[in-house]
């Protein structure tokens, strides 16, 4: 066969087909969290973001509502509460002689604003002033409602204890807090997250419910005991030294459980006219115990 009628050398399309290859995609790591973290740490981590989410609640509440109240301020008044009439004309108008020719401009005084003064009226504003002493209430309160029965529930349940192991789902939490839209629109197409996130406004929830209902039992508890108390206090201060003899005195006591001291109070009330000479003479032992109660102030036989 000769060189003639032989095939076309092919040229070398090699550049060309790996040109036209698509580029491989980096492979991406998924992070799936730090397992080697003790319980302690987890829990200590766990009260650290709680914490910091309440204050940042309280912050975003605090600018919202001084959001709220520069709106209202802004809105134009009542034009009849300014002394104007309809089409804008003041009150007194047509009546009022030609304005004098106007004084020359006045200097321009520039007032110096003390930047340690702007700081402390900044400070001064009152939903900012309610903002921090919500913050502080809830810092001084934290050892009530971040108990171990929260922290239990957090460390044993695997999603939640996902959720606070992996940095990536943290910082979706604290996103949530500032920027819900924008932590949805990130987030919100990933099912794993959804699903831990869920639970754990779930578990939230019913700890703060079960919180609610344990105070509103203590709160019912005290109420009942408040009348009891109050009995107590009325009592004449006389009376309540008599009772503290009659249940912390011993001699008090084996006289009053004696019958024949019982007997003789009983005949001393219903008689009233009793010989105490008489009586003395004849028990010795009466006579004793009588005295005793008499010297303490528990029985009282002038009236007699």
């Amino acid at each position: 066969m000769s060189d003639d009628e032989m095939p076309p050398e092919l040229d070398d399309l090699t550049e060309v087909i790996q040109k036209a290859r698509p580029k491989e995609e980096k492979s991406s790591t998924l992070n799936v969290g730090d397992y080697t973290k003790t319980r302690e740490e987890i829990q200590k981590e766990v009260s650290d973001q709680l914490a910091k989410e309440m204050e940042q609640k309280m912050k975003l509440k605090a600018e919202e509502e001084k959001r709220k109240k520069e709106e209202e301020a802004k809105k134009p008044k009542d034009s009849k509460k300014d002394g104007l009439f309809g089409g804008g004309f003041a009150k007194g108008f047509l009546s009022n002689p030609a304005p004098k020719a106007a004084k020359k401009q006045e200097e321009i005084i520039e007032v110096k604003v003390n930047k340690e003064e702007q700081k402390k009226n900044k400070l001064e504003i009152k939903e900012v002033q309610e903002a921090m002493k919500l913050n502080d209430t809830l810092n001084n309160t934290k050892d009530q409602w971040m108990n171990p029965q929260l922290l239990n529930q957090i460390a044993t349940n695997p999603l939640i204890a996902k959720l606070f192991t992996n940095p990536e789902y943290m910082q979706a939490i604290s996103l949530m807090q500032t920027k819900p839209k924008e932590a949805m629109e990130r987030y919100g197409k990933n099912p794993e997250f959804m699903m831990i996130f869920q639970e754990f406004c779930k578990v939230m929830g019913n700890h703060f419910q079960d919180l609610s209902s344990k105070d509103k039992e203590e709160a019912s508890k005290k109420e009942q005991e408040k009348p009891l108390l109050q009995k107590v206090e009325k009592l004449d201060p006389d009376q309540k030294r008599i009772n503290d003899l009659i249940q912390n005195d011993a001699q008090v006591q084996e006289a009053l459980q004696d019958p024949k001291v019982q007997q003789f109070i009983h005949f001393l009330q219903t008689q009233k006219k009793v010989d105490f000479h008489s009586v003395m003479q004849k028990d010795k032992d009466l006579a004793k115990k009588i005295q005793v109660l008499i010297q303490k102030g528990i029985l009282n036989i002038q009236g007699f």
